[in-house]
């Protein structure tokens, strides 16, 4: 289905599916008090969470989890980042519950895991249980809280998703009652000064002072030197008995007591969560790392938390010298305690001069944009800008031994897009004996990060996800395995464990670095922690006793391949 239609249709459809839908009051996942180290929405790295993160008990892994409802287990995940170890559970509700990131799952189901990582020969596991029926009761345990995937401290990320869409929907909208009594915290306004195209010429920030929910400006009246201006404002939620600071749940602006702006993290789609690059402000963030929620919408911005209030340009706020506008922001988070900010904005009477912004291309929303250069091309499909960018895009010969073609450089890294798109990159020389070598790298301060890529004619070809600066090169460089635990006798219920890791960190669609771990030529499971670049293995029934010989091989996405052998006694 064409991606414009679906998500009209989703836009369309979720309200009514959610009104349709009486929400119950389900049991909590776990044994202690919730206390949350993520909310849904909250502002993640290229994309909105998608579930609540609940804290451990002490800190560690190992508290017990809990099916909220009684219903059918659907699917059964592993991965070595993402979710980590995740169970999806169907509930007669018409919902889907996820628990993600687990350290363990329960004997039966890790019984149902490992047999089938045996038989895919493969750590990692995505399964439908099509052919099973595992029926799970409300409050039966089915696992362990953990850290496993792309997780960086004990918890529980917890989802329910409408079954039929598998659109998440806010959890708190269940039952849980989490006591918080403490409004967000406010740490800054920004405003964004536009031009009368609405790009950005400057940015100015607006310190407040106050507590406890009332903020204001520290000037009775911000003067700006500006025409119109788009506000943005970084905010975090504090919550009742915890030290995270999490993200609100909605945001209303009003301008001369109008309501102008307004949105809430009730549902988000898997196809519209990574739109939180044209929710927030991205330059400020390639530069603070804040993520700033912009108070205004981008043409381009098809995420469907936005509140329908007049035209796009209705909270784009029009500045006059001798009439101050009157700016309110109301910011909540779910338990419904709230800050105020309060401010007046005025055009200051000596206006600036914003320099103009150098560019060679304007890419427009909404529409396919190509770039074709003698040495590379850019397809860049509808979707990929949030509103109309100016580019400048060129290419140089810069003087480094390993390079394969010239540097091609695609606008700023600070400047938002969206999904992928594909670079084709022509080398200056093709040595046809390493022909499987080539990938694109992009170039971050000599760092390089490699996107892989396939031969199209002349050029090589691969999906890029950021604007910034991409070149050929040949990678040659096999993996490396540094040994991290495995003496030359091992005992039954001890752990192996290595480090490996590539010289170029994979991204886009490149494949992450590959392994086989085998005890006299037959596969032996290593689970992988990709967040550590860890493999490890408990010695266990597949592990033969006596004197046995141990390979490792790793092999990265141009097919370099490391090994290491030994000679072990199991005892």
């Amino acid at each position: 289905m064409n991606f414009t239609i679906r998500l009209v249709l989703i836009c369309l459809i979720l309200p009514f599916m959610l009104n349709g839908q009486e929400s119950p009051d389900w049991a909590s996942p776990i044994d202690h008090p919730i206390r949350l180290a993520g909310t849904f929405g909250e502002l993640r790295n290229n994309h909105f969470h998608t579930g609540i993160d609940i804290k451990s008990s002490k800190g560690t892994v190992g508290d017990a989890i809990y099916s909220v409802e009684e219903g059918k287990i659907r699917r059964l995940r592993v991965s070595a980042g993402s979710y980590g170890n995740t169970i999806y559970i169907d509930h007669p509700s018409g919902h889907t519950s996820v628990y993600a990131h687990l350290d363990s799952f329960e004997p039966r189901l890790q019984d149902i895991v490992k047999s089938i990582q045996y038989a895919t020969k493969s750590f990692e596991i995505d399964t439908i249980l099509l052919d099973q029926e595992i029926r799970i009761a409300r409050r039966e345990r089915i696992g362990t809280m953990g850290n496993s995937g792309r997780s960086y401290g004990p918890h529980l990320h917890f989802e329910i998703r409408d079954t039929e869409s598998e659109i998440p929907i806010n959890p708190l909208k269940y039952g849980y009652n989490i006591g918080d009594k403490l409004s967000p915290k406010v740490e800054y306004v920004l405003a964004n000064i536009l031009d009368n195209t609405l790009q950005k010429q400057s940015t100015k920030k607006i310190i407040l002072r106050g507590e406890k929910g009332n903020y204001k400006a520290t000037q009775d009246t911000v003067f700006i030197s500006a025409w119109r201006v788009g506000l943005g404002v970084y905010v975090r939620d504090l919550m009742t008995g915890v030290y995270n600071k999490n993200g609100i749940y909605s945001a209303t602006l009003l301008v001369d007591d109008q309501s102008v702006f307004s949105f809430s993290m009730d549902s988000v789609s898997f196809d519209e969560f990574r739109y939180l690059n044209a929710h927030i402000d991205y330059e400020h963030y390639t530069q603070s790392k804040h993520r700033a929620h912009l108070l205004y919408k981008k043409p381009g911005n098809r995420a469907g938390i936005y509140e329908p209030m007049g035209d796009e340009h209705s909270a784009i706020i029009k500045l006059y010298a001798e009439k101050p506008r009157k700016v309110e922001i109301i910011l909540k988070d779910y338990d419904g305690n709230e800050s105020h900010i309060h401010m007046l904005l005025a055009r200051a009477k000596k206006m600036k001069d914003y320099e103009p912004v150098a560019f060679n291309y304007k890419m427009e929303h909404s529409q396919i944009n190509i770039i074709n250069q003698t040495q590379f091309i850019a397809n860049f499909p509808e979707t990929s800008f949030y509103e109309t960018t100016l580019l400048s895009v060129h290419s140089a010969n810069e003087k480094e031994k390993n390079y394969k073609s010239p540097v091609v450089h695609l606008g700023k890294s600070s400047q938002a897009i969206h999904g992928m798109y594909d670079l084709l990159i022509r080398p200056s020389a093709v040595d046809s004996a390493m022909m499987k070598k080539y990938v694109i790298a992009a170039c971050n301060k000599n760092k390089y990060e490699n996107y892989g890529g396939k031969w199209n004619g002349e050029y090589i070809q691969a999906k890029i996800n950021k604007l910034g600066s991409y070149v050929v090169l040949i990678d040659t460089l096999p993996p490396t395995i540094q040994v991290g635990r495995f003496s030359s006798t091992v005992k039954k219920g001890s752990r192996i464990q290595f480090k490996i890791y590539d010289e170029m960190e994979s991204k886009g669609q490149a494949k992450e670095l590959d392994y086989r771990a085998t005890i006299n030529g037959k596969w032996v499971l290593f689970s992988y922690d990709l967040k550590s670049k860890t493999i490890s293995a408990k010695v266990d029934e597949h592990w033969p006793k006596g004197k046995s010989t141990f390979k490792l091989e790793v092999m990265d996405d141009r097919g370099n391949t490391s090994a290491y052998t030994k000679e072990v006694l199991i005892q």
